[in-house]
């Protein structure tokens, strides 16, 4: 390469002295680049063999991409492990990683935010850290903000960092609804976001959020009516606007020619169709059936279902949190599975 670079540029040049200093000075200059060249390679090459000895590194259970149930000694950083369920490998290339997300790294993602607060921390940090390279694709957005929703667990209730999350979950979680807007998660992850949100609004704008909620969980059924998660969270708005205060129904009507209005049987339809898709999976949906049913004053039926909530084993560490309500609920109503018994 060197030969035919000084045969380019002797062509160019005069004979005599001054042809002859110029021809030295680029010799040196050629021989510097390819000196620094071969630093590279050699750079490249040591880069490769510890990439080869991470991915041999023998490890105490199966990969990441096939269990959801692996646990995570650090939060902070990406175990080598992880590294490698996401498939790093393919994106080195002669001289760089690359950070733009492609589809078999988002499964793997996927796996994570549905797994414990662990994984889904892990997940987070992953996440956070590609948002520059990432910011354009509306797949990377949309589980960038449930990760930023369900980093909120991490703050230690720090309501100044919760509430930077959500609204910055919701920003995110809007430019992918802009990017794709027939994407069913990011209208959910869009509507979960503004619910957040309302945590930290006052009442009049959270009523007015509440309009966006309902709306953007409708099209994310329509988009994908298979998932029971949506359901749910269409039910739990039902829920909530037929349990308003008469304050904050006072405070719609003010702000609305039609405040939104709601039953607990419309709530009721919505939950048992969450439960319906995915049964016996989620304890909160099963204690909301109850209540539903409470407030149609069907106590054998919020009995029965107080009860399959109660010995629901299908529990997260979310779920968790709403196990004493689930109790004290079972306990105030299981005499009235003895009544449908008989």
């Amino acid at each position: 390469m060197r030969l035919i670079v000084i045969s380019v540029v002797s062509g160019f040049l005069a004979t005599g002295s001054l042809a002859f200093f110029l021809y030295k000075k680029i010799d040196r200059i050629i021989s510097g680049l390819l000196a620094e060249l071969s630093t590279l390679r050699r750079e490249i090459g040591e880069l490769k063999s510890e990439l080869k000895a991470v991915k041999t590194k023998p490890v105490s259970s199966s990969s990441l991409s096939r269990s959801k149930n692996r646990s995570y000694s650090s939060v902070n950083t990406l175990s080598d492990e992880y590294e490698d369920a996401l498939d790093f490998d393919e994106s080195f290339s002669s001289t760089t990683f690359s950070n733009v997300l492609r589809p078999q790294q988002f499964e793997s993602v996927d796996e994570l935010l549905n797994g414990n607060r662990s994984q889904k921390e892990t997940a987070f940090q992953w996440l956070n850290s590609r948002y520059e390279e990432n910011c354009t694709n509306p797949e990377y957005l949309w589980r960038y903000a449930k990760a930023l929703v369900e980093h909120c667990h991490q703050v230690n209730g720090d309501k100044e960092q919760e509430k930077q999350l959500v609204f910055k979950a919701k920003d995110v979680a809007f430019q992918s609804l802009q990017l794709n807007p027939n994407c069913s998660a990011a209208h959910k992850w869009y509507a979960i976001a503004l619910g957040r949100v309302g945590d930290f609004l006052p009442l009049n704008d959270k009523i007015k959020n509440g309009f966006l909620f309902r709306e953007h969980i409708e099209k994310a059924i329509e988009i994908n009516p298979e998932d029971s998660t949506s359901y749910y969270l269409l039910g739990r708005w039902c829920f909530g606007v037929y349990m308003l205060s008469w304050l904050e129904r006072k405070v719609a009507a003010t702000l609305f020619a039609s405040p939104p209005t709601s039953t607990a049987e419309e709530a009721l339809q919505n939950f048992i169709t969450s439960e319906t898709l995915k049964p016996n999976s989620w304890s909160v949906n099963q204690l909301y059936i109850a209540k539903c049913y409470i407030q149609m004053s069907q106590f054998e039926e919020a009995a029965d279902w107080f009860d399959k909530a109660y010995h629901n084993s299908h529990l997260d560490e979310e779920e968790q949190e709403v196990q004493k309500e689930i109790r004290d609920s079972y306990e105030k109503y299981k005499s009235y599975l003895k009544r449908k018994a008989e």
